[in-house]
């Protein structure tokens, strides 16, 4: 780029032809929406924006540095793929079948983490459940005169008694 910060008709004809770019004039680039969002979901990833702009063939030598460091701060702000870097539709521009494999383990890892968290709320849920009908008992017990038997009590409640007792 010249130091005027003007483009050449030879630099925008360059530009016009990456797929990263949807529109070019003598001061401005206009990036694709699935440029945005790849390089955001990369940067979110630890890439620098150097190298993922680059790799798109927008080196610092051509639109500057400081154009990236606004494109970069400026998709941030606007929350441009803010969650693209967990959006599994995205596939990388440059090495799909790394990033891909990757993205299936983060799947299956995020999957069994929901299993375990399933089953830990319906554990609560019955632990929940069980306490519930024990209170019913025990407020009918209550409620009709008759004595509440402490042995009801002492099925559940013993360990975490125990337990309070020696806090």
């Amino acid at each position: 780029m010249m130091a005027s910060g003007r483009f050449t008709d030879e630099e925008r004809r360059y530009l016009r032809s990456l797929a990263a770019v949807s529109r070019v004039t003598e001061t401005r680039i206009t990036y694709t929406m699935a440029f945005r969002e790849e390089c955001m979901r990369r940067y979110w990833n630890g890439e620098s924006s150097t190298k993922i702009f680059r790799e798109a063939g927008l080196g610092p030598e051509i639109i500057g540095h400081k154009r990236i460091e606004r494109c970069i701060a400026r998709w941030r702000n606007d929350g441009v793929a803010s969650g693209a870097h967990n959006d599994f539709r995205h596939r990388s521009m440059t090495s799909g079948v790394e990033n891909e494999s990757q993205l299936r383990q983060r799947v299956k890892e995020d999957e069994r983490i929901i299993v375990l968290q399933a089953r830990r709320i319906q554990a609560l849920e019955d632990q929940l459940n069980q306490l519930h009908a024990d209170f019913r008992k025990l407020r009918r017990a209550e409620l009709s005169g008759r004595a509440i038997h402490t042995d009801m009590l002492d099925q559940d409640s013993d360990a975490g008694t125990g337990a309070e007792r020696a806090s």
